[in-house]
């Protein structure tokens, strides 16, 4: 059961960005939380993660090319090295995105990037 990886909206506010760096290869697998790619937008370089473990079937952007919020990046196998001891799975087959945004790395006072986005660089 093939799914679409879709550009998720940014916390910034960006509607597209420029996709940097992919961090997976056709053919690859990734657990969940493992970063995909990397798109830069006005503001920030954001850091785009697996909502699950996956197998990345066909990327469909290269580096350089301008993403929007909503385009499909990939397509993948969720159920491809799939853990069979875990719950149901998801009956929703509809596009998946994750996102982290990188802050500085270390600190004093700094807080924990919520699960959606984090920065990298400003």
């Amino acid at each position: 059961m093939a799914r679409e990886y879709t550009v998720p909206s940014f916390d910034d506010g960006s509607e597209d960005g420029t996709l940097v760096d992919w961090h997976v290869e056709t053919g690859g697998t990734v657990e969940e939380g493992e970063r995909l790619v990397d798109i830069e937008t006005d503001k920030s370089v954001v850091e785009v993660a697996a909502p699950e473990r996956m197998a990345v079937t066909e990327r469909l952007a290269t580096a350089g090319d301008t993403v929007a919020v909503g385009d499909v990046l990939l397509r993948y196998d969720p159920s491809a090295g799939a853990d069979t001891t875990t719950d149901a799975e998801d009956e929703d087959d509809g596009p998946q995105s994750v996102v982290s945004r990188v802050g500085d790395e270390g600190g004093e006072g700094d807080t924990d990037p919520t699960p959606a986005v984090s920065r990298v660089g400003e």
